[in-house]
């Protein structure tokens, strides 16, 4: 088939009009590396997060920090929902011995007469939350609203643990129940089998040679 250069020159031409122009000083994308708690954070349903005052263990100083309850893991971050970033800490539900705020309060009036004390600001409302070992975290909420939120959300998640560990120390009991139970029955089975077997040895011996029997016949 015969084409002529001008129809050739105008083909070029209308492809070349339809091809994407590509930007000349067009930036790489930069991809951002998610912490593990980050990726964590994003498999898990968010109960409850916001801006909280934490105080930090050593400095004693409070500090305003975001705070996310997901899965079973209370994470600190420095900024708003800036997940990529490791977490400033990070609590284990499962090791929580209790959330109250009495004890918070009372903490924070006597360290408020504290010379070398950081005072939680007027307007927050504490709460305290105790680990095994005696480790304990103080937050200040902006409100007795916000603060009881926060303590329900912790508190339903620390009864729901509780609950589960019941459950799986009544699930061992079970088993070693049934594991028990059917020891005994497989004991009786072999203890009836040798029985049986030793029956049956004593009747070919005795059958086989009579002069094996013994003299009193009331055996």
């Amino acid at each position: 088939r015969y084409t002529s250069k001008t129809n050739m020159a105008q083909s070029s031409s209308s492809i070349a009009q339809h091809q994407p122009l590509q930007p000349a000083n067009e930036q790489p994308k930069i991809m951002i590396k998610m912490s593990a708690a980050g990726i964590a954070i994003s498999q898990l349903h968010i109960q409850i997060e916001g801006w909280l005052l934490k105080k930090s263990r050593v400095l004693k100083k409070w500090r305003k920090r975001w705070i996310v309850l997901a899965g079973n893991k209370l994470y600190s971050y420095k900024h708003e929902k800036e997940y990529h970033a490791e977490p400033t800490e990070v609590i284990d539900v499962s090791n929580i011995l209790y959330v109250r705020h009495e004890v918070a309060a009372a903490a924070a009036a006597a360290d408020s007469k504290s010379p070398d004390s950081h005072p939680l600001p007027t307007k927050y409302c504490e709460f305290e939350v105790t680990l095994q070992g005696k480790l304990k975290f103080m937050f200040g909420a902006e409100s007795n609203t916000l603060r009881d939120a926060w303590m329900a959300e912790l508190n339903k998640l620390l009864q729901l643990n509780r609950a589960m560990v019941i459950i799986k120390k009544e699930g061992n009991m079970d088993a070693f129940s049934r594991l028990g139970a059917n020891t005994f029955v497989a004991i009786a089975v072999i203890c009836a089998l040798v029985a049986i077997n030793g029956i049956i040895a004593v009747t070919v011996t005795t059958k086989s040679r009579p002069d094996l029997l013994p003299v009193d016949m009331n055996w």
